[in-house]
């Protein structure tokens, strides 16, 4: 069993006496109550829904060991407090550095977007029209203002930062269009303290709220700095989480006394942000002294920013709780622009875009700077492409580039210039350059500039492709010239700022003689599609087709052994300068045999290795003259993995005139001992030797077409391989076919076609010296024209008829159309040949010639065939699960027209299916599943027209390993009249669920008695219970339990009067010693019931009519009935009609 803890106990922040109680499930609100006050605990507040069952108490720091014992609670924490970081100095510069125009420009600026603020509050602030509204979770009130004690106000900074208007005023924020919500978790300091705190519970209670709008938020800025957290914290995270809401937080600012992230960025899926800021020293931006690092830190952002203050104004915001809303603004921004991902796509799409910085400390900036590449927008925008020197003079507005901004054009002495004009902080002056360049064009940017003033600071973003390149920082008076080299095919921003850190003293920044010089550059590519090389590759590497990077053919390092090395070089000569680029792979044993690519003595890939490698592209630039580009692999393992070897592809060397030539080779060995260094066969014989475990190999084309046969000379057993052109496939493979221990091999070859011989021992411990004999085709007749015809087809096949006298093989060729270019398909196959993996319904023309010892025929004619129509592959797909064990599902697949099936799985629902079964049938079972685990399938229906559309998922749980609880006992006893305890047990139960009357009054209860409440007396009640665990659940049998007569005495008989007689209504009067209440009964009817007053008065009755009462005097022990009493209503009032008079009148009666 787990031991129970109280989390934080220790904390050096800790808050005496206030915890946060984490209760078991099912215990309800007025228990968690009872529990907190039998230990003299008092709740501070509720959480809400969600998180009902985390409560934080006051409690006595004594009792709560006591109540940590409580069998209702899991565990307990610690509840601490954090500060709101400080402030200090800075200038506004991260928009500029995170290429955040790149999205502005693209029309993303958060509108739309809903970002809470969890921090001390906003103020109002004419930059701040957007904050829709808040709450303030300390107080309980709508009233968000800000609650620092500071002039500036913490959290109306951060919402500046995030979301200040673009109004003409002051400053803008990264999303300036958001709307924004804050919600208030901190209280101030007291007695003059500038700070302002939080609490564990407060955050918690913050996130909660977060979750609890209407709408919900899109991002959740979480500026909190906790030294620890809480499982109620957690939770309070992990519901935002899988609602779909990004969380990002502070890592802290606190790195000299703390190794790692502070909470709740601590937590895995939170986004914990660190801060950078800019330095007057190279390297230009990196991490602020004080900004914490370490395994959990996921990516730095960029603090010293200008934002608004609770004032009205604007301060300099800096610390990791600055570089937070930065960073939450920029994920406004890809919430706008990708509505639909979820929390995890949209952090890898911020994390993958990052700029990656290592400046020697591991975990110290995340995944790198924060940034926003045009390359991550939906649709990158297209920049202006210029593909000609162009000049800018500044004489007019009208420039020759794209120029935008609130620089203007003026004189400084005789320079025409481009001003940013006076800037006071918090102001500062952009202008941005954008263009592209053709793929065939480099050159150079230039401008010369200088600062005015002494509070001027100068500052140049350079983004390539939209991704910063280059950060230059001046606050030189003087004017000085940048110079930028400009790559062929690229986009280029050009962002210059002026900052200004005075009030009252103003900045300026002049550039002047702005151009763009730009020459044709000449590009050589050697793809190694042809033997004959665009470049002049020396040494041993040869071209194969395993795996090449693009097209069919790559180049390979020859085949070495320990201690060995495979080279191949060229030069290039640039006299400009220029750009090699490369692709590169390895396949090699990890940490030995290694790739190396120098361009003369500086290193450009350094020492790569390992199996099964992707494809790397290097770019590298070249210096003026001429260089030597090496490709070195060494073999310094004795082990073999993969192929053992490396690969480069695609080599391509740009420039102005620039040129290659051949380089100085290289490579390990003497002629023959690897086929990257074979002996040229010529003639019909030629000696070799090796020593034990060699070989020794030829290189022989073939002068003829027929049937070559190579045998050895040798006192020593030897064996023989024939290989391909580029040595990866063996052709043939001999042992003693020739006699005396000799190989033989005899095969037909291609006149003109590269083949390589291969000879070595029968025994690897032995060394052999040897004459390699060749015998040529004898001479003879070439085959007859060949004869194709059609023998049969499909919609993806055609099979062939070939005749042709004098032929033992044929070789066919292919063409989409009678005149075209034929390729060859087939050689030396049999007839019938069947080509298949054809298109339907297309015409196919094809021609061969036949082959014998003596040659090649020659071509036929062609013949047409056209390929028949083809069926529908499958429908949609369905899937359903028939059965699970604790091991295995069982998948009922279905698709109409499908012949079998691809099956897919994953781990979630959303997740990357991965193929775990292909042409399949239905139904299918997948085994070596874990047990009580979910699986998610999808299937696709298949035939021999194609594959059908994927299904929906469907998820299967295993079965539990394990057994259901025993048969529990079950006793009903001590019985009250209102109340019944039940004891139970059953061995193996987890919980227990109670039922009376086979009606469910109690689930989930952990203890074994229970007792049941609220019932009527001297009554007969029916109990069950099931027993329950995480393998099933067993029910007891049925009890029968009675509840006791209640103690004390009913009434005493009552006492009945019954007077007051009206024509229509009769009163009683009664009364009973001990009676709580009365029934009231009229002719043994009941009119009125539970009457606690004495009289009452019976109205609507009948004149002239005698009436029976009885009464029953009651209470809580029973009731008494009085005896019946009568009573009469009285005759009307009143004279009767006149007719009637009349009628008594004529009969001479005296009325």
């Amino acid at each position: 069993m787990r031991k129970k803890r109280i989390n934080g106990r220790g904390a050096k922040h800790r808050i005496p006496h206030q915890y946060i109680i984490n209760f078991k499930p099912g215990i309800t609100k007025e228990e968690q109550e009872k529990v907190i006050k039998q230990f003299g605990g008092k709740v501070s507040r509720r959480f809400g829904k969600g998180l009902d069952l985390f409560v934080p108490v006051q409690i006595d720091d004594a009792n709560v060991e006591k109540l940590l014992e409580h069998e209702a609670v899991e565990d307990i924490d610690q509840d601490v407090i954090a500060e709101a970081p400080a402030v200090s100095e800075g200038v506004n510069w991260g928009c500029l550095t995170a290429s955040v125009g790149n999205f502005w420009d693209a029309g993303y600026t958060g509108k739309g977007v809903r970002v809470a603020i969890i921090d001390t509050g906003v103020s109002p602030h004419v930059d701040l029209p957007n904050i829709l509204g808040g709450y303030n979770v300390e107080a309980g009130t709508s009233d968000y203002t800000d609650v620092s004690p500071s002039v500036d106000g913490h959290g109306t900074m951060s919402a500046g930062v995030i979301g200040a208007r673009k109004n003409g005023k002051g400053i803008m924020g990264v999303a300036y269009e958001a709307d924004l919500y804050s919600i208030c978790c901190y209280y101030p300091g007291t007695g003059g303290d500038q700070q302002s705190y939080t609490t564990v519970s407060l955050t918690t209670a913050a996130l909660q709220y977060a979750l609890d709008m209407n709408p919900r938020p899109n991002v959740v800025l979480c500026n909190v700095q906790l030294p620890s957290g809480s499982t109620a914290l957690k939770n309070a995270v992990n519901n935002l989480i899988n609602a779909g809401i990004p969380i990002l937080a502070a890592a802290g600012n606190f790195a000299a006394t703390e190794a790692d992230v502070r909470y709740p960025g601590y937590y895995d899926n939170v986004l914990s942000i660190g801060a950078s800021q800019t330095y007057t020293t190279s390297p230009y931006i990196r991490r602020a002294s004080y900004s914490q690092y370490g395994p959990h830190l996921d990516i730095t952002s960029y603090t010293a920013q200008t934002a608004t203050s609770k004032g009205g104004g604007y301060s300099h915001y800096s610390g990791t709780s600055c570089a937070t809303p930065f960073a939450t603004g920029v994920m406004a921004l890809l919430k706008q622009a990708y509505p639909s991902l979820t929390v995890t796509q949209l952090y890898n799409k911020l994390l993958s875009s990052t700029i990656p910085i290592n400046y020697g400390m591991d975990n110290e900036y995340g995944l790198g700077l924060i940034n926003l590449p045009i390359s991550i927008l939906p649709t990158p925008p297209t920049y202006p492409l210029i593909s000609s020197t162009t000049v800018e003079t500044f004489q007019t507005p009208n420039f020759k580039f794209d120029l935008k901004g609130d620089w203007e054009i003026g004189m400084d002495g005789s320079r025409n210039i481009l001003s940013s004009g006076a800037v006071l902080y918090p102001g500062n002056a952009v202008q941005t350059l954008k263009f592209r360049t053709p793929s065939n064009m480099v050159g150079t940017l230039e401008f010369d500039v200088r600062v005015v003033s002494a509070s001027s600071l100068y500052g140049l973003g350079v983004y390539v492709n939209g991704e910063l390149t280059t950060l230059y920082r001046s606050t030189s008076s003087n004017y000085g010239k940048v110079s930028i080299p400009i790559q062929g095919g690229k986009s280029y921003r050009f962002d210059l700022e002026c900052d200004s850190g005075s009030t009252t003293t103003s900045a300026e920044v002049r550039i002047s003689n702005l151009s763009l010089n730009l020459q044709e550059v000449q590009l050589i590519t050697e793809t190694f599609e042809s033997s004959n090389q665009t470049i002049p590759f020396t040494g041993d590497w040869v071209r194969t087709t395993t795996s090449p990077q693009a097209g069919s053919y790559c180049y390979r390092s020859g085949v070495i052994t320990h201690n060995q090395t495979s080279k191949t070089s060229f030069k290039v000569t640039a006299p400009s300068g220029g750009t090699l680029e490369f692709w590169y792979r390895t396949d090699s044993e990890k940490n030995y045999d290694k790739l190396t690519v120098k361009a003369d003595s500086t290193t450009i890939v350094n020492g790569e290795s390992g199996t099964g490698g992707t494809w790397t592209k290097v770019t590298h630039t070249l210096p003026i003259g001429t260089t030597e580009i090496e490709f070195s692999y060494v073999k310094d393992g004795s082990n073999s993995n993969g192929t053992d070897a490396v690969y480069i592809d695609q080599v391509t060397v740009s420039g102005m005139n620039i040129s290659v030539s051949a380089g100085s080779g290289g490579g390990s060995g003497t002629p023959g001992e690897s086929i990257n260094n074979p002996i040229i066969l010529t003639g019909t014989s030629a000696s070799g030797s090796f020593q034990a475990g060699g070989a020794v190999f030829y290189k022989f084309t073939a002068p003829s077409t027929g049937s070559f046969t190579f045998t050895t000379d040798s006192t020593t057993d030897l064996k023989m391989d024939l290989l391909n052109i580029d040595g990866t496939k063996v052709l043939d493979t001999d042992d003693d076919s020739g006699g005396n221990r000799q190989p033989k091999i005899t095969y037909n070859l291609i006149s003109g076609t590269v083949y390589y011989v291969k000879v070595y021992a029968y025994s690897n411990s032995v060394a052999a010296s040897f004459t390699l004999l060749v015998t040529p085709p004898a001479a003879g007749n070439l085959p007859g024209m060949v004869y194709v015809s059609t023998q049969s087809k499909t919609s993806s096949s055609a099979t062939l008829n070939l005749t042709s006298t004098g032929a033992t093989s044929f070789n066919v060729y292919r063409s989409t159309t009678s005149s075209g270019s034929y390729s060859l398909v087939a050689s030396g196959v049999q007839t019938p040949y069947t080509n298949s993996g054809l298109s339907s319904s297309t015409a196919y023309y094809y021609k061969a010639e036949g082959v014998n010892s003596y040659g090649v025929g020659p071509l036929s004619a062609y013949n047409l065939v056209i390929t028949e129509s083809a069926g529908s592959p499958p429908g949609a797909a369905s899937i359903s699960v028939a059965s699970t064990t604790t091991s295995s599902a069982t998948l009922n697949l279905s698709a109409t027209g499908a012949t079998s099936f691809n099956l897919y799985r994953s781990t979630s629902a959303t997740g990357t299916y991965s193929l775990i079964a292909s042409s399949v049938s239905t139904p299918y079972t997948n085994t070596g599943l874990s047990s009580g685990t979910t699986y998610y399938y999808k299937t696709e229906g298949k035939n021999i027209y194609g594959t059908g559309n994927m299904s929906t998922y469907v998820a299967a749980t295993t079965d539990l390993e394990g057994s259901p609880p025993d048969t529990p006992t079950l006793t009903v006893g001590s019985a009250t009249s209102n109340s019944l305890t039940l004891t139970y047990s059953g061995t193996g139960a987890t919980s227990y669920d109670i039922y009376r009357d086979n009606a469910l009054i109690a689930s989930e209860r952990t203890s074994t008695t229970y007792t049941d409440t609220g019932l009527n007396s001297s009554t007969l009640y029916k109990y069950h219970v099931v027993a329950k665990n995480a393998y099933g659940t067993t029910q007891s049998p049925s009890k029968y339990g009675g509840t006791t007569k209640p103690s004390g005495n009913p009434p005493d008989t009552p006492t009945l009067t019954v007077d007051s007689a009206t024509s229509n209504s009769l009163t009683l009067t009664y009364s009973a010693t001990g009676a709580t209440s009365y029934d009231i009964y009229r002719d043994n009817t009941l009119i009125v019931s539970e009457r606690t007053s004495t009289t009452y008065t019976d109205t609507g009755l009948n004149s002239s009519t005698l009436y029976k009462y009885h009464v029953v005097a009651k209470n809580a022990y029973g009731t008494v009935q009085s005896p019946s009493k009568y009573g009469g209503t009285k005759k009307p009032s009143g004279n009767p009609p006149n007719t009637l008079m009349k009628i008594l009148y004529r009969g001479g009666t005296d009325a």
